[in-house]
């Protein structure tokens, strides 16, 4: 089964390079209520090192249950805002014991290469119903600018998976100073 999982869209642009990170974040309405991870809210901070991200969704289960679907959320890296497309993406599962790996991409469609082994990160707080990443600003050749856009696919009942983009939209630019 196709799994997918929390849309975001959040964008970071260094206008200068001031000495402080800048941090935000942007609710999303309860509009994929046919799944337990529908995205409710995502963090985002451009720090000096790292990406740092934080997707809150209403229920983050350990296990989906006997017979369910699949859950997962892609997280998009757009390091190149003048073309068209991200050039990064971090997969993950939302149940325990599943696997995340950055990888590069050409748009939202065609992976370019094998799994990065460069520094990044995914956690799973089923006790809060957060998905916690980060990824190092090294892995995406240090940027001054960073857009991202937060992809949430359940794939509970096969025949209807439910998408879930924040507020419907890919790359909505919020500015965000590193």
């Amino acid at each position: 089964r196709i799994a997918g999982a929390a849309a975001l869209t959040v964008g970071l642009v260094g206008l200068g390079a001031p000495a402080y990170a800048d941090f935000r974040s942007v609710p999303d309405p309860a509009d994929a209520t046919g799944s337990l991870n529908d995205i409710r809210r995502v963090g985002i901070d451009h720090t000096k090192g790292r990406v740092w991200l934080r997707i809150k969704v209403t229920d983050l289960r350990r296990s989906p249950g006997a017979g369910h679907g699949f859950a997962s959320a892609g997280i998009y890296f757009d390091t190149k805002p003048g073309d068209k497309g991200p050039e990064y993406l971090l997969t993950t599962g939302l149940y325990s014991g599943m696997d995340y790996q950055l990888i590069e991409v050409e748009g939202f469609g065609t992976h370019t290469g094998e799994p990065m082994s460069c520094g990044h990160r995914i956690t799973l707080d089923y006790k809060r119903d957060v998905v916690r990443g980060w990824v190092a600003r090294a892995c995406l050749k240090r940027p001054d600018a960073v857009r991202l856009a937060v992809k949430m696919v359940d794939d509970y009942d096969a025949s209807h998976p439910v998408v879930d983009w924040l507020k419907g939209f890919r790359f909505k630019v919020l500015d965000v100073h590193f």
